[in-house]
């Protein structure tokens, strides 16, 4: 019987140095109220325009 397997050392030896942390910009959480109105000005423009006619005379 013969058995082969591949050697991990390789890996271990270059995983030996644990990983810089990574620095990285923080800011203090803070409680305000949200603001749910926006005032806009605009002109209402339509789509399409059609001229609308009675089917019978009179009123």
């Amino acid at each position: 019987m013969f058995l082969c397997s591949c050697s991990r050392r390789d890996t271990m030896e270059a995983r030996s140095d644990p990983p810089q942390a990574t620095v990285v910009a923080v800011a203090k959480a803070k409680h305000e109220d949200l603001s749910r109105q926006l005032t806009l000005t605009a002109e209402f423009r339509p789509f399409q325009e059609i001229d609308v006619h009675s089917k019978s005379p009179g009123t």
